[in-house]
């Protein structure tokens, strides 16, 4: 890292928060250098927002800013320079900035705060995003230590809400709970016309302060789990953070008329306190690795989804790939769909059927495919590609609502849980499975300004994929009709998908579709034929009851396993000589050893069936 970078960072810094400029300096010098770009990036992208309070667009920017990092061309600008070193010397998955600009898309949408949940969700990602990556920077990586920096980050954003609670009323914004308002007899519409301070607000600051305070002391068993070199300027902080609550608490909760600050004597003297936190251990009593805000969760899974090897010093720069790991960026993109789908204004009930139709989330096949390819040909749009890649996952999550519906499979179970239908009724089950349609086209349209000459191909390809005569809808239809062809059948109802997977990575990266077909297709007929022998195995043999087209039943049991062998080897010379086709075979032949396991492993039950490959 050029000197000149990092010292522009840590004067943001320290111009920008005395709190943490004086904790820092307890930290080692090469976690300093780390923590002042990782700073003066979210300081930067705050500013922004702020001085473009109800723009999307600014915050279009930023993503922008934040491919280019991860794609190692960041702009030419100290703060991006730095923190693009940072991303890849700490394995930082995308997962994690991504859900701190979704946060900040929150704040420009105006988004509405009704319980301790949606505060919590919010804070999550714009502070609890901050400890995760603070957490990576001094070399720690387990759930149970990131779990506990996500608590210390979100009890941290619920005292800024506390302390500034005037000051985001005369900008206009509230991020006390409303609910929590009504309780105390103060209407939030009205309150926010007049914003004055009065005992029933009061008595909210002080609800929310309690809560931070028992998230301070949640974290503390990670603190505990840090190295030792770290733990005392980690301590500093919490310490710093946590008396700004009691010093709202000694102007009667009062934070309207004036904004409590901590004077500097004091943040010494708090500083002097965490020293003994070097000698600390880490209690048993908090090993489960969850977060307190359920929201939170993901930013947990983003890090121990694929597990990176860190050198024994974290200061020594490891040289990873550009491109975030796959998974993760696929999670992060369909929570921030999630939430676009689910924003203020959805009828609760279908926000709770959206969420559980998408997770917790399958294999993935279908987004994990279009991403391999997409690594393979080189990718230019990560914006692009991420919607695309969420489009065919709700298509597919679309499917398989209605494949489980009493009118075809009545499936009582998905993937170890209630179907949909059976958790939500089966009317909230047909509008998801149509709101997953519809929001997948609209993923993709609402980039379409990034590569209009793209996406209107892409939006067409998916919609073939999903409709008729030879997509998803055809291939559930012909379950219907009285005589039925095996292989029509299968290549709308699987293989639509898969082709439309490997096609639309190619379109999004901006090369023709057709080179790509013939991979989707005969890995699409691999997972169907792999599907069919697992549900004609074992003493349910479901297909058969319910007259269902069946490979294995059709073809018998070893013609299948042949069909499935024939299909394997297609699908592995059907992979075009492309730059990166030895990475992309490798992700096709563990997808292909996948559908082999499902293929031959007998299962009796049907709803073990539907928790493999899907």
């Amino acid at each position: 890292m050029a000197r000149a970078d990092w010292q522009h960072c840590e004067s943001i810094l320290r111009q920008g928060s005395r709190s943490f400029y004086t904790a820092g300096r307890l930290l080692p010098l090469p976690i300093r250098q780390a923590l002042a770009p990782l700073y003066a990036f979210c300081r930067y992208a705050d500013d922004v927002i702020d001085e473009h309070p109800a723009d999307e667009n600014t915050v279009a920017l930023l993503e922008r800013r934040l491919d280019r990092l991860y794609a190692g061309r960041p702009e030419s600008d100290p703060v991006d320079r730095a923190f693009a070193l940072v991303i890849a010397q700490y394995a930082i998955p995308r997962a994690i900035p991504q859900a701190l600009l979704e946060g900040f898309r929150w704040e420009v949408s105006g988004r509405e705060y009704e319980t301790l949940d949606d505060v919590e969700a919010y804070a999550a990602r714009v502070a609890g995003t901050v400890g995760a990556m603070v957490t990576l920077i001094l070399g720690r990586r387990d759930a149970e230590t990131l779990a506990r920096a996500v608590d210390l980050g979100v009890a941290m954003q619920l005292t800024n809400i506390a302390r500034d609670v005037g000051e985001d009323a005369r900008r206009g914004r509230l991020y006390l709970p409303r609910e929590w308002m009504r309780d105390a007899e103060v209407d939030p519409a009205t309150w926010m016309e007049d914003p004055r301070f009065n005992p029933g607000l009061g008595s909210v600051v002080s609800r929310l302060l309690e809560r931070a305070d028992f998230l301070y002391r949640r974290a503390d068993d990670g603190i505990a789990r840090l190295p030792e070199g770290t733990r005392v300027g980690i301590r500093a902080a919490r310490l710093i953070y946590a008396a700004i609550g009691g010093r709202i608490a000694n102007a009667g909760y009062d934070s309207v008329t004036s904004r409590a600050h901590t004077p500097l004597s004091q943040k010494l003297a708090l500083a002097a306190r965490a020293l003994p936190a070097r000698w600390w251990k880490a209690g048993d009593h908090r090993r489960d690795g969850i977060c307190t805000a359920p929201e939170a969760q993901f930013l947990v899974e983003a890090v121990t989804s694929t597990p990176v090897v860190l050198p024994s010093s974290p200061a020594r720069p490891i040289h990873l790939p550009a491109r975030a790991t796959r998974e993760a960026r696929v999670e992060s993109a369909l929570r921030v769909a999630l939430g676009r789908l689910t924003a203020a204004g959805c009828p609760p009930k279908l926000a709770l059927a959206l969420r559980d139709a998408l997770f917790p989330a399958g294999h993935r096949l279908r987004p994990t495919l279009c991403h391999a390819v997409a690594d393979a040909l080189g990718e230019d749009e990560p914006q692009l590609l991420d919607a695309t890649a969420v489009a065919l996952e709700m298509l597919h999550c679309a499917s398989l609502i209605q494949d489980d519906l009493p009118a075809f499979d009545d499936a009582r179970e998905r993937r170890g849980r209630p179907a949909l239908h059976a958790a939500h009724g089966e009317a909230l089950a047909i509008l998801a499975s149509d709101a997953l349609i519809l929001g997948a086209i609209n993923s993709v349209a609402m980039v379409a300004h990034l590569r209009p000459e793209r996406t209107g191909r892409l939006i067409a390809l998916l919609s073939a994929a999903a409709g008729a005569p030879r997509g998803l809808v055809a291939g559930q239809a012909w379950e219907s009709e009285p005589q039925i062809d095996l292989g029509r059948y299968h290549e709308a109802k699987t293989g639509a998908l898969f082709e439309a997977s490997t096609m639309a990575a190619a379109l999004a990266c901006g090369h023709e579709p057709e080179p790509w077909r013939a991979l989707g297709h005969h890995l699409g007929l691999a997972y169907q034929t792999a599907d069919d022998l697992k549900d004609a195995t074992g003493p349910d043999e479901e297909d058969a009851t319910l007259g269902r087209p069946n490979a294995a039943l059709e073809l018998g049991h070893e013609h299948a396993r042949a069909r499935l062998k024939r299909q394997s080897r297609l699908a592995m010379r059907a992979i075009p000589a492309v730059n990166g086709a030895a990475r992309l075979r490798r992700t096709v032949e563990q997808m292909l050893a996948m559908f082999e396991a499902v293929g031959s492993v007998p299962s009796p039950q049907r709803h073990l069936a539907r928790s493999g490959a899907e």
